[in-house]
């Protein structure tokens, strides 16, 4: 005998004769092709395709659907979208019938029905094997709004007997490791005292218990369509491809939140920068160049010889540098063991960007991003050097030196914008400290040197070349 995922047996007898009858296969899918013209024709959309079948048996399609969204299943924890739509675990299911049986009675077909849909939505796997017959037609009881009542059907001891003679003749088969669940109402008709009396007192129906019992085949009489779902093991539904669809949504989404929130964090946290002491200086510091003939500095590297910048005490307590004299400074950024260097070495990172802030007392300011020999924009790799020199002007006053790192591009014309705002802005007093404040703002790593400039009639160079 066929089976499809998750089908269900009805079973079909004609009165007295129960070698005539036969098992008919129900279940549901997700084929959705014949929804327009169910629509148009103004049929349930669950229900429709059995309507091919004949009206009874779509009208018990009907009251199954109601059934079991009415007694409905809880969602999966992770199944967002069954949490913003509760029925559509339902919703999507199309009930299909596999072989019509002349004859089937609507009403006894409506408790297997209702299982199936119920069953096919379960994420409770392997299916059993079930076959039900029961009505569910009388509606819901006060006492459990949200269950079914099953009533009792016609013929049911035929209906038994059809399955011990499937059963014996090898057309059904059963096995201890997977057995049959065989779901009938609680109570039949006495057809001596017209009363409702249990199944199993039923002389018949206890044979045929016991002849089903040895074939691995349970009888199991119910009173409420939820003591079968309870039987059968079904909980929640399962997953459906919404929900995969919605939660995958939501973690790439997540996802990429936590990587540009990470990527926001990476560009904005504190860069380690310090002084470097250069050949034959001790002091960590920046320094006065004394150039060569050639340039003093190309392609990063300083030509000519260095002096450590004065301290006279008796002009002021800063490092002094003659007016008109060049600046050096050398400069470390970065770690090589760090993200920055192993995002470097993955050549994901291009390396640290460069720039340079003079700031004096007399409000003169010049920024300068540092760019290498063929003009572009210069980048320094993490823990790699940085050597630079700027030519002073022949103001003689307290000056600042601020240099910048960022792991993103300086924005030039920006830069200059807001150092000319911090410097010229009328009515309002000017402050070195403030300007270098916001200038700090632009970028992730700063060093700030204060020095003073002089005017002198002798050049400490050309002392250092001729002594």
């Amino acid at each position: 005998m066929s089976e499809n995922p998750c089908s269900l047996y009805i079973p079909v007898v004609q009165l007295g004769a129960p070698q005539g009858g036969k098992l008919i296969e129900v279940y549901s899918n997700r084929d959705h092709d014949g929804d327009a013209a169910a629509m148009q024709a103004g049929l349930d959309p669950i229900a429709a395709p059995l309507i091919s079948a004949g009206l009874p048996i779509y009208l018990a399609g009907c009251v199954a659907a109601g059934a079991a969204r009415h007694l409905g299943l809880r969602p999966p924890r992770t199944a967002l979208y069954q949490h913003l739509r509760p029925q559509a675990w339902i919703d999507q299911q199309r009930l299909r019938i596999v072989n019509v049986a002349p004859g089937i009675e609507g009403p006894s077909a409506e408790l297997g029905l209702a299982l199936v849909l119920l069953q096919n939505a379960s994420q409770h796997r392997p299916c059993p094997k079930v076959i039900a017959t029961g009505s569910l037609s009388d509606g819901f009881q006060g006492s459990r709004p949200r269950d079914m009542r099953i009533h009792p059907v016609g013929h049911l001891a035929d209906k038994l007997a059809l399955v011990h003679h499937l059963l014996k003749s090898g057309q059904l088969e059963a096995t201890p490791q997977r057995p049959i669940y065989f779901f009938v109402p609680d109570q039949i008709h006495d057809p001596e005292t017209q009363q409702l009396r249990p199944t199993l007192d039923d002389p018949q129906c206890q044979d045929l218990q016991q002849q089903l019992k040895a074939h691995h085949t349970h009888l199991l009489p119910i009173a409420y369509l939820s003591e079968a779902v309870n039987h059968l093991g079904i909980d929640r539904s399962k997953l459906l491809p919404w929900d995969h669809l919605l939660r995958t949504s939501l973690l790439l989404l997540a996802t990429a939140l936590t990587l540009f929130g990470g990527y926001r964090y990476w560009q904005h946290a504190p860069l380690e920068m310090r002084l470097l002491s250069p050949q034959g200086i001790d002091n960590a510091a920046p320094f006065q160049v004394c150039p060569s003939p050639i340039d003093f500095i190309q392609d990063n590297v300083f030509y000519g010889h260095f002096q450590p910048l004065r301290q006279e005490s008796h002009r002021s307590s800063l490092p002094q540098l003659p007016s008109g004299g060049i600046l050096g400074w050398k400069m470390r950024a970065g770690q090589p063991h760090s993200l920055d260097g192993l995002l470097h070495r993955l050549g994901l990172f291009d390396g640290y960007h460069l720039a340079q802030v003079i700031v004096s007392e007399q409000g003169v300011a010049n920024v300068i991003i540092a760019r290498n020999a063929n003009g572009e924009p210069l980048t320094l790799a993490p823990g790699d050097t940085w050597q630079a020199a700027w030519k002073l002007d022949q103001q003689s006053t307290t000056q600042n030196l601020q240099l910048l790192a960022n792991r993103r591009p300086f924005d030039a014309p920006t830069l200059r914008d807001r150092l000319e705002a911090a410097t010229a802005t009328p009515g309002t007093s000017y402050s070195t400290t403030a300007v270098m404040d916001r200038m700090e703002h632009h970028a992730t790593g700063t060093i700030r040197y204060t020095f003073e400039t002089f005017s002198s009639e002798t050049d400490p160079c050309h002392e250092a070349t001729t002594r």
